[in-house]
Formats: C-alpha cells, structure tokens, sequence
C-alpha cells in the first residue's frame, strides 16, 4: 500500500494549519474564547515574564499545546507552544495546578492516542527534514550511514537536552535565582529550531540571538549550533528528530499508548527492507521477536516500513489492536 503519499498530504494540511492557521482563524478563536473564559482563562505563565521576550507576537489563537513543535516565537500562531515548553514554563513560575492540569491531560491524551504519529505525521519540521531528504534525493546524492554509536550517542543527546531543560527551569524557580530568572527561562526555546525558523515563516520579528549575559549568550551559540545542525538532514535521514526532547517526551507512549505496530514474524524473510527504509535507522522492527508488538520509542511512526515490506500481512499498524494498515 502507497502510505507515503497519504502522509505526505497529512503533513502538508497540517504544516498550513499549524504555522499559517492562526493568520486566517485567529480572530474568531481569540474572541470566542474571550467570551467562554472571559479574562480568567490560563494564557500562560509569559505574561508574568513581560522583560523576557524576545519577538514582537500576537496572543495564539488556541490556549493548546501540541506534543509537536508548535512555536511561541511564532507570530499569529495557532497554538500556545510544545509540551516542553509548557513543561518548562509551569515549572519555574510555579503556576497553580488548577490552571496546569487542563492542559496537561489534553497533552497526555494526545499522546497516550497518537504516539508518535505526531513526529512523524504532524511535526512541521519533520515535514521539513522530509524536505531536505526530498532535495537530496531530488539531485541523487546518497544519505550517511551512522554508526550505532552516533546513533545510541544522538539518543542520549536527545534525552540529555530533555533533562537539562527541566533541570535548568527547576532552578530558575529558585527565590536564590530570581535575578537570573529571565535568562534562565524557558532554555531549550532559546536553543530550539523553532526559535530561528517560526519568526521567519510568520513574518516576525527574528531575534537569533541574546548577548545580554553569559547564561543568554551561552544558550545563542548552542541555538546557532543547533540552528546549523539541522542542514545536516540533507545527508543524516531526520537528523534534528534524533535530537528533538520534544519527540522525547512523547517516545515512551509508543510503546504504552494506542497505536501498536505488530510483526508476524514467521512470515518475515529477513530481506531488511524495514532496517534500509526507516528514516532514523529503527532496527526494531527487523529485529523483533514473533508475535510481540515492535513498537521502539525512537520511531516516528512514518509507517515507511510497513509500505515497504513486501511480504503480505507481516507487519501491522493497529490502533486499539485493530489493524489500520499492513504490509
């Protein structure tokens, strides 16, 4: 089955309604949700940090975040921002559970159904990565191969940035910290590819950098770096989703939430057909072991290995243990 097309339409819709949604749903969002909340809805805990911002924006049009990159620096955007960036934010301002937990079982809930799905179908710069491997493939130039190594050592960067994002946004909680709370807020979003690439999609104000102390000016060469690093997906297959903390708050979800992919082992030949076409180098589908779901955390869903296998039924993407598509 032609899986790939179908994706490829689903990113397009949603890469439009993501970036551009709230140019043209915006205003009617903004209002009707002004009369339901009236001035006592959650906005956010960015309006107790007026001196931190960095782009000139207007309000999102959907109090929502996503467990894809949905950009804060975004102008006229349709969401509020990413799970980490909520994660972030609530952590240092300390915002009142009752305002948190809404927005946190929604969060939950759309991983807990999609997974992954959102990496490798919803993400606009998956869509993007796809976009350099499209150019790539466009002017017949092969892709690197990565050593295990690189790869298990592009996993613990992932979960490492994770890590020091929630760690960096505990501290900057701190009364002792206070005085470098402004700097300290919000530390992947000032390294995050979003932060270069969103303004300039929406027509923003760009403001790549902070020089302003050492922790801001830190964190602008660990964003250009970063900002570099994703050029290298023209030659490393969805090299910024290897890295993505993002992806690495919704990964356990593949293997615990609604979508399963399932392999019939018997039926398999060994042609490794799965292990060439995943775009982050997912062995787990070649290596699975009969009759147990292959589901990995670093896969993103694209589904390219169940396009590709040949073999009739072997593998299966279900949801509630139903089959969506197979082999």
């Amino acid at each position: 089955m032609c899986i790939t097309p179908v994706r490829r339409i689903v990113q397009a819709i949603l890469f439009l309604f993501i970036v551009f949604g709230g140019f043209v749903f915006g205003h009617q969002l903004q209002r009707a949700r002004g009369e339901i909340l009236g001035s006592s809805g959650y906005g956010g805990s960015f309006e107790r940090g007026q001196g931190i911002r960095w782009v000139q924006r207007e309000k999102m049009a959907l109090n929502a975040f996503l467990p894809a990159t949905s950009c804060y620096y975004q102008h006229k955007g349709m969401f509020s921002g990413c799970s980490l960036l909520f994660l972030s934010e609530n952590l240092t301002w300390l915002t009142p559970l009752v305002h948190v937990v809404p927005h946190l079982l929604l969060l939950l809930a759309l991983m807990f159904i999609f997974g992954r799905l959102w990496c490798g179908w919803a993400c606009p710069f998956g869509a993007l990565s796809d976009v350099l491997t499209w150019i790539r493939k466009l002017v017949g130039a092969d892709h690197i191969h990565l050593s295990r190594r690189v790869r298990n050592a592009l996993v613990w960067t992932k979960y490492g940035l994770l890590f020091a994002t929630l760690g960096l946004s505990v501290l900057a909680a701190l009364p002792a910290l206070a005085h470098k709370r402004g700097s300290m807020f919000l530390p992947f979003c000032q390294v995050c590819l979003g932060k270069f690439a969103s303004p300039f999609m929406s027509a923003a104000q760009i403001c790549w950098t902070n020089w302003s102390d050492g922790i801001t000016s830190t964190l602008s060469v660990l964003g250009l770096v970063v900002f570099v690093s994703f050029f290298l997906g023209f030659s490393v297959r969805r090299f910024y989703c290897r890295i993505c903390p993002i992806g690495g708050i919704t990964a356990p979800f593949n293997r615990y939430g609604l979508v399963s992919l399932h392999k019939e082992a018997q039926r398999c030949t060994r042609c490794g057909a799965c292990a060439r076409v995943c775009p982050v180098d997912n062995l787990t589908v070649f290596q699975g072991e009969p009759g147990q779901p292959v589901n990995a955390c670093e896969c993103t869903l694209c589904l390219r290995c169940v396009e590709a296998c040949p073999e009739p039924h072997c593998l299966q993407f279900t949801f509630l243990g139903r089959k969506v598509v197979g082999s």
